[in-house]
């Protein structure tokens, strides 16, 4: 229950003050008694506010009048009487005066439980600290807990003694928040009892804190480079926080709709550090300076996404990194894992924890680079030259906000690149059309000529990362680049001039707008994912419509939070469009936009993917080996069970996870005879007789047999058949090595495509440092031309570092960069101050 407001109390005791003269005029023990009892239930409420030495005056002033209350006769003398309502007249005066001044300074409670991530508030608690005539503060670590496995806590920790020498902390035993009861309280633990490696103790879960104070306010203990993850959409803090502090307007997006109206944007207070830090950069510690001199000092950060992603491969990576910087004398590595680093793998990963606990020791044994276990990463910042580490982090936007370059680094390389991985620039293939134009994953056009030499085209976005758009469809001398995260077409005219065509805004920044496109002679579809509408481009008029309720049908989240979407296949001018989580097709006429929903078999397995064959659809399942081949001209449908001893799926980048039978099939080829089916997530290919119904495994041609576990090629997925050439030939893209094939299903024959890109020109064209995307504002990411050796020796292609460029870039998806702490401050206060009137 919160604490009535001072207005409250006040006319709570002028209805004691009037209840002292109906007392004194009747004049009995009881009447008196129970102005005393009004009394002090008023006065416990004040006492929370009232310093300790006051609490202990006010105390004894109680206890005396209770003492003589106890003493009083029934039915007291007149003088008794006079003499007991005058007491009782000036302790109602004394509460009426300490209610009028008690408080006058607001109590505002800190309540970080890492010291590490402190800097998360700092800057608000020094804006309260400097405007000591109005509030006093308390900082108060909460303890928290490593948790096992299974959820139990493997230990307790507090970092009461961790924290900044000129912060001054209280430990948690000594405080009663509920009778204390601040009327501010900063928190930065979101999750209650939702993390699965740390947790605060459950009496600081935010539920709880929400009943010991008149306003709590959430501050995340990350920042940005202007995107947030999924996950953060929905926290247990938003719930029971009166405020949430937002980095930017921007990011508001990420947050549901029904939190919206408590978000206040007003920055991060890690972001100002991180600025007054690299303006005026403190002295190392004396053990680093060694180790400094004379050097380039390189942050090297490994966060806890980074090691999830992928864990096995994190550590190799790790292993690369250490083999980079060994022995240079121009550069010193300062490695500082993620705080949370070591319990999340104990928690997550324990099977992992002797191999990495191996690479530190070994780091620190050979003592060449700097291990950075200090809780204040942004002075660590200041002292660094530039970044090198994962991107999905809070630490690139600080580097951002200091101003220092940040060199993102793939986890899935793990050599120097060598002759033929130039191919993992090349991106997907187009379904259904030649291999003539690759779209890029730094949103670069280039276009294949017939002895398959590759040239640069153009740039199709202000961003150079990100996969904004594949793929290219060429229609009637126009080629269509289709949006993948881009909210527009790109049309490339026979002259070589590009035109943009708008497509309709829509609040959704997560990216992946859409899954695909596919086009006949009429006109060409923008399949969504994310995006509200399925898009229909007129390729004779260059219309674009916009068609409701199609997105909800062919995409959908499962509920493990993973977005999926069902098959599609334009054909015949009907677009059928199957939902991924059910037995419903989709037909739409392309002309008229009329739809049917129909149901192919039965059952609640969705289809992954659609592929003709002649008449009939072949609807591929989303789990197992249940296909559907399907005639929408007569409706019949037959049903296959073309799953074989032995066959498995493994989602990649998690192997150590038990097989599943999750996306087995990426695509189909057909003869008369048989159909072949390509695995998405499988371990190979089958083959199954039409006509019996047998199915079994069908070994390929040797070079499709090829794949790369990691890589500069890495994919997560296997290979497509994504073009027939008639009769028994198709074309067929290996994702694991960016590879494109002919193929004859029926005498076995495989030659490869060939694609030609010279390193010259790819260097050519690198990007550099530059915008990369909306969620990573500004750097230069590793891969084939990009190296981090290239980094180290001052040798990147593409434009160099611009600081300023930079300063811009981050300054976009961040609010108040150095001031932000004090915003928080005043505009809090202000909030507290309209909800007592």
């Amino acid at each position: 229950m919160r604490r009535p407001t001072r207005q409250r109390l006040s006319g709570l005791l002028d209805l004691c003050r009037r209840k002292v003269q109906r007392a004194k005029s009747s004049g009995t023990r009881a009447s008196f008694a129970a102005v005393a009892r009004q009394s002090a239930l008023v006065a416990q409420l004040v006492q929370a506010e009232l310093p300790t030495d006051e609490q202990t005056q006010y105390m004894q002033v109680l206890s005396g009048i209770e003492s003589a209350l106890n003493q009083l006769p029934p039915v007291p003398a007149p003088a008794v009487c006079e003499e007991t309502a005058d007491l009782l007249g000036e302790l109602v005066d004394y509460l009426i005066r300490l209610v009028r001044q008690a408080r006058t300074k607001k109590l505002i409670a800190f309540l970080p439980y890492k010291a590490a991530m402190w800097d998360s508030l700092e800057s608000i608690w020094m804006a309260a600290q400097q405007d000591h005539e109005h509030c006093e503060t308390l900082v108060m670590p909460l303890p928290y807990a490593d948790r096992n496995p299974d959820g139990t806590v493997a230990a307790w920790h507090n970092d009461i003694g961790k924290f900044p020498d000129y912060v001054p902390v209280v430990d948690s035993k000594s405080i009663d928040l509920k009778k204390r009861h601040p009327d501010i309280i900063f928190i930065h633990y979101p999750y209650d009892g939702g993390n699965l490696a740390v947790s605060v103790a459950p009496e600081y879960f935010s539920d709880k804190l929400a009943l010991c104070t008149d306003m709590l306010v959430y501050v995340p203990y990350y920042v940005n480079s202007g995107g947030m993850g999924e996950f953060q959409r929905d926290l247990p803090v938003y719930s029971h926080a009166d405020y949430i502090i937002a980095q930017s307007a921007y990011s508001m997006t990420y947050f549901a709709e029904p939190y919206r109206d408590k978000i206040l944007p007003l920055g991060s207070p890690k972001l100002d550090k991180a600025a007054r830090l690299a303006a005026n950069p403190p002295e190392p510690p004396a053990r680093w300076q060694r180790k400094m001199a004379g050097r380039k000092v390189y942050f090297y950060n490994t966060s806890v996404n980074g090691f999830l992603a992928d864990s096995e491969t994190f550590l190799k990576k790790m292993a690369y990194v250490f083999r980079c910087f060994r022995g240079r004398q121009d550069a010193c590595l300062l490695w500082r894992p993620h705080p949370l680093l070591a319990a999340t793998m104990e928690s997550m990963r324990p099977g992992l924890v002797a191999r990495f606990q191996q690479l530190k020791q070994q780091f620190l044994d050979e003592d060449w680079g700097i291990y950075d276990d200090t809780p204040d990463i942004e002075a660590s910042i200041a002292f660094s030259d530039a970044y090198i580490g994962d991107s999905a982090t809070s630490v690139t936007a600080l580097f951002g906000a200091a101003g220092k370059p940040i060199f993102l680094l793939n986890n899935m390389l793990l050599r120097e690149p060598q002759a033929g991985d130039w191919r993992s620039f090349i991106g997907s293939p187009t379904q259904n059309e030649p291999v003539k134009w690759i779209v890029m994953g730094n949103n670069q056009l280039w276009r294949r000529e017939e002895n398959g030499d590759c040239h640069y085209v153009m740039q199709l976005s202000a961003y150079h990362s990100g996969e904004y758009f594949n793929p290219a469809i060429e229609r009637n001398g126009r080629t269509y680049i289709c949006p993948i995260s881009a909210e527009e077409i790109v049309v490339l005219e026979a002259g070589g001039e590009a035109r943009h065509l708008p497509l309709e805004h829509v609040d959704m920044p997560y990216g992946c707008l859409f899954c695909h496109a596919v086009a006949d002679d009429r006109y060409l579809f923008l399949i969504p994912f994310r995006y509200p509408y399925l898009v229909r481009l007129d390729l004779r008029t260059q219309e674009i419509t916009y068609l409701r309720d199609v997105q909800t049908f062919i995409a959908g989240c499962t509920e493990d939070g993973y977005w999926m979407n069902g098959g599609f296949c334009l054909k015949d001018g009907k677009l059928y469009l199957a939902a991924p989580f059910s037995t419903f097709v989709l037909v739409l006429d392309e002309e008229t936009l009329t739809a049917q929903s129909l149901q192919v078999g039965e059952g609640k397995c969705g289809c992954q993917a659609i592929a003709a064959d002649r008449d009939d659809l072949w609807l591929l399942p989303m789990q197992g080996g249940i296909v559907r081949r399907w005639n929408p001209q007569t409706g019949e449908v037959r049903i296959y069970d073309v799953w074989v001893d032995g066959y498995q799926c493994t989602v990649p980048l998690h192997e150590e996870e038990p097989e599943n039978n999750d996306l087995p099939f990426s695509s189909a080829a057909f003869t008369s005879e048989k159909a072949f089916f390509a695995p998405y997530w499988g371990n190979g290919f089958i083959c199954l007789d039409k006509a019996s119904g047998k199915a079994e495994s069908w070994q390929p041609p040797e070079p499709l047999r090829t794949m790369d576990k990691r890589g500069y090629c890495f994919s997560g997925w296997q290979g497509i058949f994504f073009r027939h050439l008639g009769g028994t030939r198709y074309q067929y893209y290996q994702a694991a090595t960016h590879r494109f094939y002919e193929l004859d299903l029926d005498t076995g024959r495989c030659e490869e495509l060939p694609i030609h890109i010279a390193l010259q020109e790819l260097r050519q064209h690198a990007p550099g440092f530059a915008r990369l995307n909306e969620w990573i504002q500004y750097g230069c990411e590793e891969n084939a031309v990009q190296t981090l050796p290239d980094m180290l020796a001052g040798s990147l292609p593409g434009a160099p570092y611009d600081r300023e460029a930079e300063l811009a870039a981050y300054g976009e998806s961040a609010a108040n960069v150095g001031t932000s702490g004090r915003m928080i401050y005043e505009t809090i206060m202000a909030k507290l101050e309209e909800k007592s009137v």
